[in-house]
């Protein structure tokens, strides 16, 4: 017989005989956890209990809280002595508050006007670009880029933002048969760049304008160019092109100019010195926490490297999303930072180093959470094996302090609750695009948002230093990307990306009769629309309305015959290049159905040659 356990018996503290046989048995809901398991000893209800205890304590812990500030004397002195000044003029921290933004926006709109919108150079106002403007788009210039002209015979004067060369395309980009993708977009050099190069890049290829700083110049349309080879030469290779494009242009210094420089690497400082200055203001966690919010937030939509402040729109995007910002930031204040901060007065050295410092990392660290914004279950970012080593990296990072934070949360007895919201939302977040046409896109700035709860009242520095990042990493999402959805159209997602629709086949190219007349073929199967219904013809059922055809990235067709005479592109003048005996001049063609005014994928691109040759995009090659 196993021993009884002799317990107090808390109805009889006088020792008085039990009144009843129930009472010398131990009451199962007054053990201790220890003792209940002695009636489960099958293994199950030992895991079980395993498993609650170690998600769910007996106990719960007193959160972990700072109990001495760095140096404390330091900046008590110098806040004491600050207070003092101050205090001839106001002793309400309001005031002080009130004078200090003052102060701030002043100087950020002298540096907004003078970083942006006073430069003048050849005695005119350049136009401003954003990094990746170009004087093409494949899909903006139109038939026969009508919309893109003229091609020659003109001069423009631009201005770049600093930083450029952090940009890269995020969209696969086709230059002939070579696939561009998490590279910068700029095609030849020496001296002639092919039309849809982007221009600052271009122009810090070319030499004439620097990175740090960025600058002005001049544009030389020069129109038609037999190739381009790939120059390179400031840090920067361009890509090869070996046959020709309508629109190419040059690039030159300007003669004279004025406030062409943007200095928004010497503007972050200044905003950071702004928030240190925070720390001597003697103000509430509140105030400090939203003073910080709108220092962050305005810092990216001015100053940022990779924020697009040359293009107005942004700014007048920037001020509807400021409002909604504030919002999400006040319920964020409320449920996870009010209970984590210490007073910013006491541990003002702490609030330095393991906060600031990390915020404004996050809000101006372009590098990363360059990967996140096209981070999608069917993104071509897992095409590219060092996005997917970044990726991985970041992943172990951010994971490593996450696990971190949920070791407190457990001893706070809060795990189980973040592990249910957290599953709610990961149920949903696959779960509704079973029900509905939509994609997911858990987009960097959620990401800071799901992790920010696990820094709840774990108020140890490594914690500071980690909630100040996240909330800086939504800080900088918010004001570069703008709010999103985490569930897309497929267009939406894929943007200029290859969207996965049917596309035509070139198995239907007459080799005969390009050689001969100059005719390009192709053909819409059954097998490229294998997804619908066909019981009419296969144009009929799939609602073609018609192709489009690109030579060389330029569309020069679009019509309801499979079938194209090049020799009829008036862009590109092949009789003449027949005549003049250039035949081993090859041309790149691709194309696509239209949809209901859409124009879907395009093909892989077929490279031709004049001499009658044929190579496919799959390395076949016919004479």
């Amino acid at each position: 017989m196993a021993a009884v356990i002799p317990l107090a018996d808390a109805h009889n503290s006088d020792n008085s005989p039990p009144e009843s046989e129930s009472e010398l048995l131990p009451q199962y809901d007054t053990l201790p956890p220890a003792h209940r398991r002695v009636g489960r000893q099958s293994t199950g209800w030992r895991i079980l209990d395993a498993c609650i205890e170690f998600f769910h304590p007996a106990t719960r812990a007193p959160p972990p809280r700072i109990n001495k500030p760095l140096f404390p004397g330091t900046i008590l002195t110098c806040q004491t002595w600050l207070s003092d000044k101050l205090s001839r003029f106001s002793s309400t921290p309001w005031l002080i508050l009130t004078f200090f933004f003052v102060l701030w926006i002043v100087v950020t709109l002298i540096q907004v006007h003078f970083s942006i919108y006073a430069a003048e150079a050849d005695g005119e106002a350049p136009e401003k670009l954003t990094c990746t403007a170009s004087l093409w788009s494949a899909s903006g210039c139109g038939l026969n880029g009508v919309y893109c002209a003229p091609f020659s015979n003109r001069t423009y004067t631009f201005r770049c933002p600093a930083s450029c060369l952090q940009v890269v395309t995020l969209d696969k980009a086709l230059v002939g048969q070579n696939i561009a993708y998490h590279e910068r977009i700029v095609v030849g050099g020496q001296p002639n760049y092919r039309g849809d190069s982007w221009l600052c890049t271009a122009a810090e290829h070319a030499g004439v304008i620097d990175d740090v700083v960025g600058g002005c110049f001049n544009v030389h349309l020069t129109g038609s160019v037999a190739s381009y080879p790939s120059v390179s030469q400031n840090g920067i290779s361009s890509l090869a092109f070996d046959s020709p494009f309508p629109l190419s242009y040059t690039i030159s210094e300007c003669q004279t100019e004025r406030y062409c420089q943007d200095f928004s690497l010497a503007s972050f400082f200044v905003s950071f010195i702004f928030a240190i200055m925070l720390l001597f203001c003697r103000l509430s966690n509140t105030a400090f926490y939203f003073s910080l919010i709108i220092l962050g937030y305005w810092t990216v939509v001015f100053f940022s490297f990779d924020a697009v402040r040359f293009d107005d729109r942004f700014f007048s995007d920037a001020f509807a999303n400021f409002l909604p910002l504030v919002a999400v930031c006040y319920i964020v204040y409320e449920y996870i930072i009010k209970s984590t901060l210490p007073d910013v007065n006491s541990y003002s050295f702490d609030m330095l180093i393991f906060y600031l410092v990390p915020f404004f990392f996050a809000v101006n660290n372009v590098a990363w959470s360059s990967q996140f914004p096209d981070v999608t279950l069917t993104g071509s970012v897992f095409d590219d094996p060092a996005t997917v080593v970044m990726l991985f990296i970041q992943i172990l990072i951010i994971g490593f302090f996450a696990v971190y934070l949920a070791y407190y949360q457990r001893k706070l007895q809060r795990l189980p609750k973040l592990i249910s919201g957290y599953g709610i939302f990961f149920v949903l977040f696959f779960m509704l695009p079973l029900a509905l046409p939509l994609l997911t896109h858990l987009h960097h700035y959620m990401i800071s948002l799901l992790l920010l709860p696990l820094s709840t009242e774990v108020q140890t520095r490594p914690a500071l230093a980690v909630q100040s990042f996240f909330l800086g990493w939504f800080i900088q999402g918010v004001g570069r990307w703008s709010f999103a959805s985490p569930l897309e159209v497929a267009s939406q997602q894929q943007a200029g990306d290859i969207a996965g629709t049917s596309v035509p086949s070139w198995d239907g190219l007459n080799i005969t009769g390009w050689k001969n007349d100059r005719y390009i073929s192709w053909l819409y199967t059954l097998d490229d629309i294998d997804y619908r219904d066909i019981t009419t013809t296969v144009a009929d059922k799939a609602k073609i309305d018609a192709y489009s055809l690109r030579m060389n990235d330029v569309e020069i067709y679009r019509s309801t015959s499979a079938s194209y005479n090049v020799s009829t592109a008036a862009l590109f003048d092949v009789p003449s290049l027949v005549q003049n005996g250039n035949l081993t001049v090859p041309f790149y063609f691709r194309v696509a159905a239209v949809q209901n005014g859409r124009t879907l994928d395009y093909s892989k691109p077929l490279k031709v040659y004049l001499n009658g040759s044929v190579v496919f995009f799959n390395g076949t090659w016919v004479p």
